[in-house]
């Protein structure tokens, strides 16, 4: 792995088993900050909601308010265990409100979606819900003494943007890729197959690279017939038996399986997205590695 950086962003290159280098952009305090004020406000009104909620619950039951502000031992203890109360559920309510989120968001929070930017591994695959944890109540710390004072100076010291709770989980927050860049048009990639492909997190990738290892003998044409066959006009009224016979021509081309069972159009049609969403990737989200 190894950094290389630009005027305007830092870029995160991370060195597959097969030489082929994938790029991030770190997100920067800017990004992280705005992500940040649009789930501080969601937290804020969900906290207020509450508070009110709780405020109109106490009445309705006619509570004595003596009761959590008089004097002596009894006063004492009701304001203790309202304030402990208070305290466990903003506490839970706001770790849990993280941690939720960028566990099934896939490292998103409402404000990192509307930041364009998540939470992945050094190693560049999805963030697991243990490192989630980690970096979640790390959070506490990065918070104090207030306005996330300490997590704002660890991420202004290091080039990489990283908040203690980061380094504790082996994290890094990355800005999303746009949906289509000029020469994903240029080289016209239909949206099916790139939004497909930028879902994917590095195992997947990997994972694609094993299962088909000759990708590169792919040619521009052949790919063309794959589109066609998954997203041309006529890819829904095709013969049930058109996909696997183009599998069994270029599945094996590229170092595929074939269809199992043989000629299951269902198995064909996963196949060729594969084939179509590895092509796009090496041919614009990596470089070949010359070392």
């Amino acid at each position: 792995m190894k950094k290389e950086h630009d005027l305007f962003f830092e870029q995160y290159t991370i060195d597959t088993p097969e030489n082929v280098m994938f790029h991030y952009h770190v997100a920067g305090i800017g990004s992280r900050f705005l992500g940040a004020l649009v789930d501080t406000l969601i937290l804020g009104i969900t906290l207020l909601a509450l508070s009110l909620g709780l405020g109109s619950l106490l009445a309705l039951f006619n509570v004595d308010p003596d009761i959590f502000g008089g004097e002596g031992e009894e006063g004492s203890w009701g304001v203790g265990l309202v304030m402990a109360i208070a305290v466990a559920i903003n506490f839970l309510l706001i770790w849990g409100y993280y941690t939720f989120f960028e566990i099934v968001w896939h490292g998103q929070t409402p404000g990192k979606r509307v930041a364009r930017t998540r939470v992945i591994l050094l190693s560049g695959s999805t963030a697991d819900p243990i490192a989630i944890v980690i970096r979640n109540l790390v959070r506490i710390i990065d918070w104090l003494p207030w306005g996330y004072f300490i997590g704002v100076v660890t991420m202004l010291l290091n080039d990489q943007s990283r908040r203690l709770g980061d380094f504790a989980a082996g994290t890094l927050v990355v800005r999303e890729q746009k949906d289509e860049t000029p020469l994903e048009q240029a080289a016209g990639f239909n949206m099916a197959v790139v939004r497909r492909a930028k879902a994917l997190s590095l195992d997947a990738i990997q994972r694609l690279h094993e299962t088909y290892p000759h990708i590169d003998r792919l040619t521009q044409e052949e790919y063309a017939l794959v589109e066609e066959a998954l997203y041309g006009p006529h890819a829904t009224t095709l013969s049930p038996t058109a996909r696997p016979r183009l599998v069994h021509i270029l599945s094996p081309k590229v170092g595929g399986p074939l269809p199992d069972p043989p000629g299951s159009d269902i198995e064909a049609k996963r196949i060729l997205q594969d084939i179509a969403t590895l092509y796009y990737i090496y041919h614009t989200r990596a470089k070949t590695n010359p070392s």
